[in-house]
Parts: structure tokens; sequence; C-alpha cells
């Protein structure tokens, strides 16, 4: 377990995928965490992610996740962009790739710090993104690589763009101010 701070969630909006060989498509929300206390080997801050199916219901990972780390119990109104700054423990765990090629770190669990845990301070920028008007194109291209490729590629960005290119209100894509 590492006490990290959350960076921010960002949509990706929905994505095409598979699922024990069917095609599907998820509405997904990738989460950012910084993990105190642990640097690459350049020195370089690390930082872990979690990717969910972007839901509030009853058997959401989101949802759980949420309900553990935060302790919120109703999560219909809840304004993901505050996830952005909030400590959290994650619990990591490496996966090697079925070639041997790579090994991967998952967060396979989130949760509060302890009551009286010192809360450590972050070293990296906290920041937010959801496919829906109150974002722009500058908030868009602050992303990073990986991001913009994910967002680019749902089937919301188009529609999104071209409000947020045109000056005009983009079509909400999420409900709210990253409201789900």
């Amino acid at each position: 377990m590492y006490q990290s701070i959350c960076l921010g969630p960002i949509h990706w909006g929905t994505q095409s995928g598979s699922y024990k060989g069917k095609p599907t498509k998820r509405n997904t929300l990738n989460v950012a965490f910084e993990i105190l206390g642990v640097k690459k080997e350049n020195g370089d801050a690390f930082v872990n992610y979690k990717t969910y199916t972007f839901s509030v219901g009853k058997k959401a990972n989101l949802a759980k996740d949420i309900k553990a780390w935060l302790g919120i119990k109703n999560l219909e109104d809840f304004d993901f962009e505050g996830l952005a700054g909030k400590p959290a423990f994650v619990t990591i765990s490496e996966k090697e790739a079925e070639d041997g090629s790579a090994t991967y770190s998952n967060i396979t669990n989130i949760s509060a710090l302890p009551k009286g845990t010192k809360i450590l301070k972050g070293t990296l920028p906290t920041r937010s993104f959801f496919l829906d008007e109150a974002y722009t194109m500058d908030d868009f291209n602050a992303l990073g690589d990986y991001d913009k490729n994910k967002i680019s590629s749902s089937e919301e960005y188009p529609d999104w763009k071209a409000g947020a290119d045109g000056g005009k209100k983009a079509k909400t894509a999420a409900k709210g101010k990253g409201k789900k």
C-alpha cells in the first residue's frame, strides 16, 4: 500500500474494445494517482492509473472504490472533478505480460487514509478533463498525448470538438461538470 494523491480524472468517452472475443463499447474514466515516496529510475515522480467504466451503479467498480475511499454513500450527484488533490492509499500489484516481455503495475485497491495519518504533499499538478461544455480545446491540448489519443478516438469527441472549436457550447457527453 502506498500513500498517494489523486492527480485527477480524465474522461476518455465511449471507447470500443472487446471482452471475451466480443466487441464492446464503454464510457471510460481514467483516474491518475501520484504514488508518494516512490520515484522512477530517472528520479521523476511515479504515477499510476486506474481506468473505470464511467458508471455509479451499485455493481460498478468506480462506485465501490469511491465509497471505500471517500465514504460517500450516494454518488448520484457526485462531482468527479473533486477527486483531484484527494489523498488515498492505493494497493499496487505487478503483473507480467503473457509473453514475458514486460511487467505492469496496476492499482488493485483504493482506500481512505487512516485517521491521524500525516498527509504527504504531491509534486505534480492536478488536472481534470471531461467531454462536456465546461472544457475547452486549450484544456484538451494541455493533456498528455496518450489521453488526447484516447479521447479523440471516442464517440463523443467529434460533437464535443465541434462545440469547443465553434465557440458554442459542446453537446454534453457527461451530465453536468464532471457528474455522471
